[in-house]
């Protein structure tokens, strides 16, 4: 897993990207529906609705009844955390899901965003691959 987080955005992510994701106005973003429209088979017009969804998914997202450190320490299979370290989810959170994990192994990938298997997959994915031939 990477960039994950167990709480909704406000407990999860940086003060900066939850007023980005406060502030979102999915109406307004025309970067938002032009990029929508060029990779989804349904129409840019869909962007609207699906944003909104997403937006609510974020600040709200999930409740400790769906994921919380108590569900994670169940968990008994060997899990790859990883995160960039200029992610936006907090350093803080991705090491409390690493410490709820049993069986977890933690990976800070130096120099990337939040899109750490896009910025570096020339080196993640052989990373990656040697913890599943370990397993």
């Amino acid at each position: 897993m990477t960039g994950a987080n167990i709480t909704p955005a406000a407990d999860s992510d940086t003060p900066e990207v939850l007023a980005e994701i406060q502030a979102w106005n999915p109406r307004e973003d025309k970067e938002g529906q032009a990029r929508y429209g060029r990779l989804f088979a349904d129409s840019a017009a869909h962007f609207v609705a699906f944003a909104d969804k997403l937006k609510q998914l974020w600040l709200t997202r999930p409740t400790p009844e769906e994921l919380s450190p108590d569900i994670l320490k169940q968990i008994q299979v060997p899990t790859l955390v990883m995160a960039g370290d200029h992610d936006v989810i907090r350093l803080e959170h991705t090491i409390g899901i690493f410490r709820s994990l049993p069986k977890a192994r933690l990976l800070i990938v130096p120099s990337s965003p939040h899109n750490t298997l896009g910025e570096h997959a020339d080196w993640l994915n052989p990373l990656i691959a040697s913890f599943f031939a370990e397993q």
